[in-house]
């Protein structure tokens, strides 16, 4: 705040006038010139004769979060009774929320609430100059959102766009484009303006300068002012060209009147432009906002809406506020603060964003309804919960800030006194969730939003025994106020969700353990005794080895191979002994540690890359190795470079790139025999590793600054083959200069016997990937005779038999196929969704997908093709290829779930009226090809057998003409000679 910072700034200069003020002292012969600096106080010790987890278990006491009054809030709870039966409503709130906030038990907090209930809405008060101007750069804001979604045809239009979304944000006080901006569109439009061709201009410029001058003037007077300001440009090139004596005018008159005709040129905004900003500046929709006040938000919405929100809704949705504010154990000057509230008319999004003090609710789809408007639905609790959270809950994996504002979102539902739509939305996504996500076996860090993430915490609260009539969230509620105020900070992603374990446990037991490593949390099997040392114990001894110096470092290390290997502080200690060795110069220490540590010291390395495609995009080393050939990336040609790592194991590179790029390292690994291991990485962005052609992990990078690799605690779990394994890394970053490192050990962290590495071609021992070898042809039909009408199939050919809208096969092995029809959107016009369910098909190696589509005229297929999804309205479900074209390319996407693994295009696929579409998976190896070109072949995805194929056509998409699905298995391959 500014009270704290001035306080602090006081405190800053005190004290340096304090110094000042000190005499100053005077060195005496033979002392140094220098004072030496100031001895670093030491940590405080651990307590060393402590017994360890391992020996006898102590579990995690808990507790760090604000402790509850629960006597000063029955307190209030008798002052809120006394006040409504005084008829003090405004009392009544204020001591019922007082109880809510500071009682333990929920049965109090309940009693609050019904006295709140009974009181009924009170008067809010008025809004303050701040709040005010808070709702106008709302409103500014939502304006330049909308300005934004415009589409001005000419480029001058877009440069007038620009101008208005300028004026509009320094009307409203809020941030906005800049003039720098404007100015290098500016330039930019008359530099290609001048440039462009233009036969009047070619005439006038072969006729001499004085035609030039006419021509221009001519052109101007016309109108024709993009002919007239190519005609002046050249004009005024050709006078500085020309020798003095022979100029019919001075170059800076002529470069005047250039400029002028630039600007007059910029400022000629064709009619439709102008009118299509007036009717966006004049949208009714602004006139219509009106703005009201609650006890805990600030409601921006039309007027119209206003109307039909109940008091009673705005009152239930106040406590809500107040019981998501003590489910998080929100500040006192958080809680003072009004959460605006935007019903956006312009806004065609079907849900709402939430965080900080705003949430914004798209309701273009239904500011026309007349029925009564509920605020206090699980939309706006849901949202309301990434307020109450926003800085305070980090990433676990993408889905858990969406699984937090779930909790909240049900628990407010639940503690408003609306338990059973509580108990259906509980019921519902742990289905969800450990349909897709459990027993879909995804990987933790691969968790979906909503839904899939809400069930590793709904499934605890739910097997809990009810309080008065509701869910009992105080465990919960515990569990999340000691994860926000944990007293030891994480150092990277996997301890925060160990630290998130640990939280739980003191509340729900031991069981958690078992129960998260159930959801693919990256929990060790000894991890109940490991967490309790690596997070209490440990942590303090490092701090005091580390100011001790190595002697006491390699004492720790003794003690964690001794009692507790599997520690991750182990890890660290060698890590800190190496940057020891290197600094005492001890080679001896090093050695061992680089063995212990197993680090990559040597590799070949490519790069850079700039990503066209993001971390996406399939560059040529994903695709084929030679250690002897060059690659081309967009502006050059690189080659393997064979290289050293520093004394710390980094590998370092400078791009020269000002946006993201990526660096690959490869190297050979042996092994005496077929073994699990474990990959350590560290990398300031996002990573991605593969053995021997086949994925092991692969981070967008929108997540890789979550992940926080820069800890070493970034590890993940592999399978090495006797003899030499490839190791191909790929990192990535947004910056000029990028630092990676790789380590390899068994899955205890213990180094590997037997572990040798190379960078020499070892490319004829690696293993290939496994062939396809057809098994069964399990489906083929012929739609030659069908249309695709709006929402259905009609089958011409083949024996089938309708039911409930499906179309089920009869045909022999097929027997077991369900073919149904959903259309995506109800208003919009429909796209077909095909899906076809096997319960055999996970049994098999993989299987194979050909596809005859028709279009009725020339043009490149735009379609979704689903491989293990679920069968649903989720097109994008399972490994999913989405095909989109863009003029003559084809552009293709390759993802599975929420996850964008690969992206490529190519134009080598022509318009045609027919198209050949063959999609192959086998095992978690994923191809593709049209009309006989290879898109992609054999790009290894994370496996999930889910015996289902979707396919979906855009609106304008083809229609299928024949399908054929053919089972396959896996055909060893011979070694490459």
């Amino acid at each position: 705040t500014v009270k704290a910072s001035a306080e602090i700034n006081d405190r800053g200069k005190a004290a340096r006038d304090e110094t000042e003020a000190l005499p100053v002292p005077v060195r005496e012969k033979g002392e140094p010139a220098m004072l030496p600096p100031a001895v670093k106080a030491p940590p405080e010790p651990a307590k060393r004769d402590r017994k360890l987890n391992v020996e006898e278990y102590r579990p995690p006491k808990g507790g760090y979060g604000p402790s509850d009054d629960e006597q000063y809030a029955r307190r209030e709870l008798e002052a809120a009774r006394k006040a409504l039966a005084e008829g003090d409503k405004a009392a009544v709130w204020e001591h019922a929320e007082e109880a809510i906030l500071n009682a333990a038990e929920y049965a109090t907090k309940f009693a609050a609430r019904d006295l709140i209930y009974k009181a009924g809405p009170i008067t809010p008060e008025p809004l303050t100059d701040s709040e005010k101007a808070r709702v106008r750069r709302c409103i500014g804001g939502e304006r330049i959102r909308y300005y934004r979604e415009l589409e001005p045809a000419s480029e001058q239009g877009k440069i007038a766009l620009e101008r208005l979304i300028l004026k509009t944000a320094r009307e409203y006080g809020i941030g906005g484009t800049s003039e720098r901006k404007i100015t290098e569109m500016e330039e930019e439009f008359l530099k290609d303006t001048a440039t462009a061709k233009d036969p009047a201009a070619d005439e006038a410029e072969a006729k001499g300068l004085k035609a030039m001058k006419a021509a221009a003037e001519k052109a101007e007077a016309a109108g024709k002012l993009a002919t007239a300001y190519r005609i002046l440009y050249r004009y005024v090139a050709a006078l500085m060209a020309a020798p003095a004596g022979k100029r019919p005018e001075s170059v800076p008159s002529a470069d005047k009147r250039l400029k002028a005709l630039g600007r007059k040129l910029i400022a000629a905004v064709p009619a439709a432009d102008r009118k299509l900003m007036r009717d966006a500046v004049n949208h009714p929709a602004w006139k219509r906002i009106t703005v009201f006040p609650t006890r805990h938000f600030i409601f921006i919405v039309p007027e119209p809406v206003k109307k039909r929100i109940k008091r009673d809704s705005i009152m239930r949705l106040d406590v809500a506020f107040t019981f998501e504010a003590d489910f998080f154990s929100v500040s006192t000057s958080k809680y003072n603060v009004r959460i605006t509230v935007f019903l956006k008319e312009l806004w065609g999004f079907r849900g709402g964003t939430g965080g900080g003090s705003q949430i914004n609710i798209g309701y273009k789809w239904a500011v026309e309804n007349h029925n009564p408007a509920a605020v206090d639905s699980m939309l706006y609790t849901h949202e309301m919960g990434h307020c109450m959270t926003v800085g305070r809950m980090l990433f676990m994996f993408p889905g858990f800030i969406e699984g937090v504002a779930n909790l909240a979102m049900v628990m407010a539902e639940d503690c408003i006194g609306r338990h059973a739509s509580a108990k259906r939305s509980i019921e519902s996504q742990i289905k969800l969730g450990t349909r897709y996500y459990i027993n879909g076996n995804l990987a933790y860090w691969m968790v979906q939003n909503y839904a899939p993430s809400f069930t590793v915490m709904a499934g605890l609260v739910a097997r809990e025994p009810l309080v008065a009539g509701a869910f009992d969230w105080a465990k919960m509620r515990g569990a999340l106020r000691d994860f926000m105020n944990f007293p030891i900070k994480p150092r990277s992603l996997f301890q925060y969700a160990w630290a998130w374990v640990k939280s739980l446990e003191p509340y729900f037991g031991d069981k958690v353990y078992d129960y998260y490593r159930l959801c693919r949390f990256p929990l060790a099997e000894d991890s109940r005794e490991v967490l309790q040392d690596d997070l209490d114990f440990y942590n303090a001894e490092l701090a005091m080895a580390s100011f001790e110096g190595p002697e006491a470092l390699l004492g720790l290390l003794d003690d964690l191979e001794k009692h507790n290997p599997r520690s991750y502080y182990r890890q660290l200690v060698m890590l800190k002994l190496l940057e020891e060795a290197d600094a005492t110069g001890d080679e001896d220490l090093r050695e061992e540690m680089i063995r212990k540590l197993g680090l990559v010291r040597e590799a070949m390395v490519l790069g850079p890359y700039s990503e066209k495609w993001g971390y996406m995009g399939v560059l040529e080393p994903e695709k084929r190795i030679d250690l002897r050939g060059e690659y081309r990336t967009y502006r050059s040609v690189v080659r393997w470079k064979r290289e050293r790592a520093d004394a710390a194991g980094f590998f370092a590179r400078k791009s020269g790139y000002r946006g993201h790029w990526s660096g690959y390292v490869l190297c050979y690994v042996k092994v005496p025999e077929d073994m699990p291991a474990r990959l350590w990485v560290r990398s300031r962005r996002g990573f991605a590793a593969w053995v021997n052609g086949r994925v092991v992990h692969k981070v967008p990078r929108f997540i890789g600054k979550a992940w926080d690799t820069l800890s070493d605690f970034a590890f993940f779990d592999i399978t090495l083959r006797k003899g030499w394994n490839r190791l191909l890394g790929r990192f990535s970053f947004n910056f000029n200069e990028g630092l990676m490192r790789m380590r390899l050990t068994d899955r205890d962290g213990d180094a590997i016997e037997g572990l040798e590495f190379s960078v020499e071609d070892h490319e004829a021992d690696i293993p290939p990937l496994p062939r396809a070898k057809d098994v069964v042809k399990v489906f083929s039909d012929d739609f030659e005779k069908s249309t695709l009408s709006r929402n259905r199939w009609r089958i011409g050919s083949g024996k089938f038999t309708v039911k409930k809208g499906a179309l089920l096969s009869e045909n022999g092995r097929a027997r077991k196929f369900r073919w149904t029809v959903v259309p995506a959107e109800r208003k919009d016009p429909d796209p077909a969704i095909v899906w076809t369910k096997c319960r055999n098909l996970w049994k098999h190696d993989g299987y194979r997908v050909e596809l005859k589509v028709r279009h009725p005229r020339k043009a490149l297929p735009e379609m979704y093709i689903t491989l293990d999804g679920e069968g649903d309205e989720n097109i994008c479900s399972g490994a999913s290829i989405h095909l989109s074209v863009s003029r003559s390319t084809l552009s293709w996407l390759l993802c599975h779930y929420d996850f964008k693994f690969y992206a490529g295009s190519t134009k080598e696929v022509k318009a045609a009226t027919e198209h050949v579409i063959t999609v192959q998976r086998l095992g978690d190896l994923y191809s593709l090809s049209i009309d006989g070109v290879t898109l992609f072949e054999n790009l290894s995805l994370p496996e999930v057998k889910q015996g289902q194929v979707g396919l979906a056509w855009m609106k304008d998409g083809p229609q299928l003409d024949e399908v054929t699905i053919t089972t396959l298995k896996a055909a060893k391959g011979k070694r490459r000679k």
